[in-house]
């Protein structure tokens, strides 16, 4: 515990990560222990690996909505539209309250396949980010928690193909 705004703070966090045949499974459990509503944020950080910006892709419900370098590939996959940066970033919009799966397209050079996200808390927004050595697509969690409350979330990444 530590005092914030003459009032103490705390937390407990419980992490549970296990490998399954198919993939890896992440669960976890926050309970806040504080005497008013506090904001929580989090996202899962996954780098795949690649050697051109284009190469990985990644599928999102059709109501996102796409800014910064995003751009929607011949397949209706999302991709980084790199313009003159060595790197691109973007986000998807609209997905507020969206629950459900990102498929990952991994890159062919390096592997390839399709891995799916199952994720299972409310979706504020989703960052998309490459260079030429890796991709990472971030679906934000962001809300208020009300104090004493508990919060569980999981992911699920899982080869599909």
């Amino acid at each position: 515990h530590i005092l914030r705004q003459g009032g103490h703070f705390g937390y407990v966090l419980e992490r549970t990560v296990r490998l399954q045949d198919d993939g890896l499974e992440s669960r976890t459990s926050l309970r806040l222990r504080c005497p008013q509503n506090h904001p929580v944020s989090w996202f899962p950080h996954p780098f795949w690996a690649q050697t051109e910006t284009t190469q990985t892709a990644y599928r999102l419900p059709e109501t996102a909505t796409l800014t910064g370098q995003l751009t929607h590939d011949a397949d209706g996959l999302i991709r980084i539209n790199r313009s003159l940066s060595d790197s691109g970033l973007g986000v998807a919009i609209g997905l507020w309250g969206q629950r459900g799966n990102i498929d990952c397209h991994l890159s062919t050079t390096q592997g390839g396949g399709l891995m799916r996200m199952e994720i299972s808390w409310p979706w504020d927004h989703v960052v998309v980010w490459a260079n030429d050595h890796a991709s990472s697509i971030e679906p934000q969690l962001g809300r208020i928690w009300p104090h004493g409350e508990r919060a569980d979330w999981s992911l699920r990444y899982r080869w599909v193909e």
